[in-house]
This record gives C-alpha cells, structure tokens and sequence, in this order.
C-alpha cells in the first residue's frame, strides 16, 4: 500500500503495522 511518512510528510510503499495511518 501507499504510506506517508510522519517524519517526512513523504510518501512511500511499504510492509508497515496495519495500525499505521495510511494515507489513500
């Protein structure tokens, strides 16, 4: 899926926790 970092404000795709706010 489509994430946005909260440190960058940038996006990237990547295996995170399901509880991870996604953005999209």
């Amino acid at each position: 899926g489509l994430f946005k970092s909260p440190e960058t404000g940038k996006y990237f795709r990547a295996k995170v926790p399901d509880d991870y706010p996604t953005c999209g």
